[in-house]
């Protein structure tokens, strides 16, 4: 029913997902499990496809979905949960929980709102640094939490309607530099929400399509720059209505289509990198049957398979890199089973397995690196003072590591540095500073990665280096070029 995990995007973009801090690294993964009726599960991978899960804490609740993000300053990943406290005995808020880098977390509501919560995600939704959350709300309006970096939130509403709202994505819709939000709906038409910069939305219907879209995840689906949106679709077991790919115009309208064949009666969508081309894959949770992938073409259209014989009620999806092979996997939430991890070979083929022996009733799945102290340390500051940029880094690491930076310019990556660097016991100050034009607000993501190219550490932040629209770039027309020191 959610949003699934920060993966790549069909253009390698991953670094403008990682700036808005909405998703984890990708060494070694981890995963959160929410729960209806019991306490949240975190469960701390062991680089191979095998977990040692645990307690997220020692509430019961009535979690139905997860989202994760740095929310507070510590460089530890950090969980947003939406709650649905219309179950009987589990009155229950949204909820963040802290991260403490050791697989532990410390939990406080988000707000004293009580709605019927069943989607979050997480992004930038206004103009200062810290992280915001959107809920989809199912029986109220839905609500944009704005984060004051310490964990706490100010909530307001999205829109003046109402609608019965089952899952919510974030991405960049349109031309401007903000985020906007994009709602799976139950048999009303899914909502497109664009932003602002202020944490206010301008809502309209993605297409005329009522069907009962159950999640939502964007992604670079087809061959231009333009944001897609991909709904998975349940009206039961034998819902006529296929799962929608709907390819976005770069201006926040939308064309939508089936997604293919048999793809009808779906719980749950997750975008990524599935086989070794360059386009953009589906992976599809299944309630009644086998879950699929469904290998892109590039130009939106798919072909779908089932990833096992096996049969759960799957419920939430989510994929990233939990294996050290380098290529994508699938975690899924699944009701009176065990979840399961599907390890990805590379070309669209999967090898499945149960997370643990405990039969849950899995809702949702995010992934993220929750369980192990970074073996290194990595600070960034950035401030503007025109016509430059300055960035100050603190380095130390306790294995030899490749030093990466990238700045995000209207959601396009450019890297300025790579550098080996050795071992490095005490911190050391690397400053850089350059001219950069007026370009409103730019990313900056640098990480360490190790000989396997596995992140060990990241940090990500924005800065304001003028109006926003006063000057945009793209690697294309090279308006204007940033190097690497010598």
């Amino acid at each position: 029913m959610r949003e699934g995990a920060f993966v790549r995007s069909a253009t390698g973009s991953f670094v403008a997902l990682a700036l808005l801090g909405a998703g984890p690294s990708f060494a070694d993964l981890d995963a959160i499990f929410t729960t209806d009726g019991t306490r949240d599960r975190v469960c701390l991978g062991n680089g191979a496809g095998g977990f040692a899960c645990g307690f997220v804490s020692d509430e019961d609740g009535a979690s139905e979905d997860v989202a994760v993000g740095l929310i507070n300053a510590d460089p530890f990943p950090d969980a947003v949960f939406a709650d649905d406290p219309s179950l009987p005995n589990f009155p229950a808020r949204n909820r963040v929980c802290l991260g403490d880098g050791a697989g532990g977390f410390s939990c406080s509501d988000v707000s004293d709102d009580t709605n019927r919560s069943l989607g979050v995600a997480l992004g930038h939704v206004n103009a200062d640094a810290h992280l915001d959350a959107i809920f989809a709300n199912l029986t109220t309006r839905n609500r944009a939490c704005l984060g004051n970096g310490a964990g706490g939130f100010t909530c307001v509403d999205v829109d003046t309607d109402s609608d019965p709202s089952l899952a919510v994505a974030l991405g960049h819709v349109n031309a401007d530099p903000y985020l906007g939000a994009v709602f799976a709906n139950g048999f009303e038409p899914n909502k497109v929400c664009l932003g602002d910069g202020g944490g206010g939305f301008i809502c309209a219907p993605v297409s005329p399509d009522a069907a009962n879209s159950t999640d939502v995840a964007l992604g670079h689906v087809d061959a231009d720059p333009h944001l897609d949106a991909v709904f998975s679709n349940n009206s039961g077991p034998f819902d006529p209505l296929p799962s929608r790919v709907c390819l976005g115009d770069g201006t926040g309208g939308f064309t939508c289509s089936d997604l293919a064949p048999g793809t009808a009666g779906r719980s749950g969508v997750a975008l990524g990198h599935v086989d070794s081309d360059s386009h953009l894959d589906v992976v599809l949770a299944n309630p009644f049957a086998q879950n699929q992938v469904c290998l892109g073409d590039g130009g939106g259209g798919f072909s779908c398979a089932a990833i096992s014989e096996k049969r759960d009620i799957t419920t939430n999806v989510a994929v990233g890199l939990v294996d050290g092979d380098g290529h994508l996997d699938a975690v899924f939430a699944t009701r009176q089973n065990p979840n399961r991890v599907c390890l990805g070979d590379g070309s669209g083929g999967f090898v499945c397995s149960d997370v643990s022996e405990d039969e849950e009733f899995g809702e949702a799945v995010a992934l993220g690196d929750f369980g192990a102290l970074p073996p290194c340390t990595l600070d960034l500051s950035a401030y503007y003072a025109a016509p430059n940029l300055t960035l100050d880094f603190e380095i130390a690491s306790k294995v030899p590591t490749t030093w990466n930076v990238w700045l995000s310019v209207g959601g396009n990556p450019f890297q300025i540095v790579r550098a080996p660097l050795p071992v490095i016991e005490t911190p050391v100050t690397v400053p850089l500073a350059f001219p950069l034009p007026s370009l409103g607000r730019v990313g900056v993501l640098t990480t360490l990665t190790d000989s396997d190219k596995e992140i060990v550490c990241d940090v990500r932040t924005t800065v304001q280096t003028g109006p926003p629209g006063t000057a945009r770039a793209t690697p294309a027309t090279g308006e204007f070029a940033i190097r690497a020191p010598e």
